[in-house]
């Protein structure tokens, strides 16, 4: 459940006797009583049950030593940042924990999770340790994959463990559509506790961020499999509103708006070709002075709203689909970014031709908010170019930049292509070739409590024809 996907195996009696006699049993009675039936049934927002004192406390205390000499690896998406068993742990055969696994896949537990929750489970062993320091997570998602029937969490966390420490498993609430809407029930880490719950289209949750600074959040985690269930198809949003190039606002007063160094024919010239070979391009203080000041000064107290569903995108910002809020400097800095102006300038530096673009939009992007890479999917079937003016940023310790999150993240199937840390009043100007998925990492709340402000649009375009074609990534060379 707390972990991306790994390699599953049956039982096998003759590697699973790696415990050499390891005599223990589980401390929990494990009997079904209507009691705990009840209570997995009746579990808001999705049917759960939480179990305590599970195994014998030495034993699990050799358990935990046992995974803390493991070898590990780094996971890190859009999704979760945290350290992860290397292999999972089905081909572990250290003894204490070949008998966790032993005892976890043993046909006495999967009768008793079976009798509490009335579904039939197979002896497939899907099973890792995780280990999250402070800043990790797993964000919101639903453990959708053909099998999975119960996910399960023991957690082997320090004893003196509190909810300032963080790493919740929150549970999230669904809508008519199964798409999640807000957290419902935060379950904190507890020594020796064992949770489970029916994965199904509606069991959205998370790992909360882990906020100690010296405590790390240990556990051992993973889904018992059985028949597969049906699932609805994922939810179709809407698509974002589009501003044909014809029909946009003229407005020649650049000037007023851009940094003069950026308008001369010579520096257009060298970012053009700068463009043409990277792929990407920062332009640092792109804003007149006054005009910046102006609308950093004016951000915080625009009419932000917050903005889900929470397995695509948290963050707040002043409209998406419709209803713009933007009011005094901010809608005129709108105004001017969905402008001819604007777009002349794009397509003389970008040596491009622009035949439409997005409404455009602000972001507020707090400790806590994040991106996916389902957010704005469409766009991934096509190549465009993507602006992003970064407003108002925290001021970042050297130290923590590549730790603090909320920089935008573009990468293919295979790998991360490009970070962009935030740089206030810098205009990030990225070539998106088709395939290409793009995100905001997740903000952490442990390095600050400011938010980020940025607005970022996409074009759609078609580059001047210069004979050569578009490969890996690049922008065609027009020199």
């Amino acid at each position: 459940m707390a972990s991306p996907p790994i390699k599953k195996r049956k039982m096998n009696t003759a590697t699973d006797t790696a415990s050499n006699g390891i005599q223990t049993d589980f401390e929990h009675p494990l009997i079904a009583t209507q009691e705990l039936k009840d209570q997995f049934s009746s579990g808001q927002p999705f049917p759960h049950l939480y179990l305590h004192d599970f195994m014998q406390p030495q034993f699990l205390k050799n358990v935990k030593e046992a995974l803390c000499d493991s070898d590990w690896v780094q996971k890190n998406n859009d999704l979760y940042t945290f350290q992860q068993t290397k292999y999972g742990l089905q081909g572990s055969e250290h003894p204490y924990i070949s008998k966790a696994k032993e005892m976890l896949y043993s046909e006495k537990m999967r009768n008793f999770l079976t009798e509490v929750t009335g579904i039939e489970l197979n002896d497939t062993m899907d099973i890792s340790g995780s280990r999250y320091k402070r800043g990790d997570t797993l964000l919101c998602h639903d453990d959708r994959t053909e099998g999975r029937r119960i996910a399960y969490v023991l957690y082997l966390v320090p004893e003196d463990w509190n909810e300032k420490d963080g790493g919740s498993l929150d549970l999230f609430v669904s809508d008519e559509n199964t798409a999640p809407t807000k957290e419902h029930t935060s379950i904190y880490p507890k020594w020796n506790s064992f949770i489970f719950f029916e994965v199904s289209p509606v069991s959205h949750h998370r790992v909360a961020e882990v906020l100690s600074v010296y405590k790390t959040r240990y556990a051992i985690s993973g889904w018992y499999h059985g028949e597969p269930i049906d699932y609805p198809p994922s939810y179709i949003e809407k698509p974002l509103p589009v501003l044909e190039r014809d029909s946009l606002q003229d407005n020649s007063n650049v000037d007023q708006w851009i940094n003069s160094d950026y308008l001369t024919q010579q520096n257009q010239e060298l970012i053009k070709e700068y463009f043409s070979d990277n792929s990407n391009i920062g332009l640092n203080d792109f804003l007149v002075e006054e005009k910046f000041m102006e609308i950093a000064n004016a951000l915080p107290g625009q009419e932000w709203v917050n903005i889900g569903p929470m397995d695509r995108r948290f963050y707040d910002n002043l409209g998406r689909f419709d209803e713009f809020k933007e009011t005094g400097i901010v809608r005129e800095l709108k105004q001017f970014l969905t402008s001819t102006g604007f777009i002349n300038f794009i397509e003389n530096v970008c040596s491009t031709k622009v035949n439409s673009l997005g409404a455009g939009e602000f972001r507020k992007i707090n400790p806590g908010s994040y991106t996916l890479v389902h957010d704005n999917e469409k766009q991934h079937d096509k190549y465009g170019i993507d602006i992003i003016l970064y407003l108002k940023v925290p001021n970042y310790t050297s130290s923590l930049e590549d730790s603090c999150g909320g920089f935008s993240t573009y990468m293919d199937s295979d790998e991360v292509l490009l970070s962009l840390q935030p740089v206030p009043n810098t205009l990030s100007l990225i070539f998106r070739d088709e395939g290409c998925m793009r995100f905001v990492k997740f903000f952490p709340k442990s390095f600050t409590n400011e938010p980020i402000f940025d607005f970022q649009n996409t074009f759609d375009v078609e580059f001047e024809d210069s004979g050569e074609e578009l490969d890996d990534g690049d922008v065609p060379n027009t020199n």
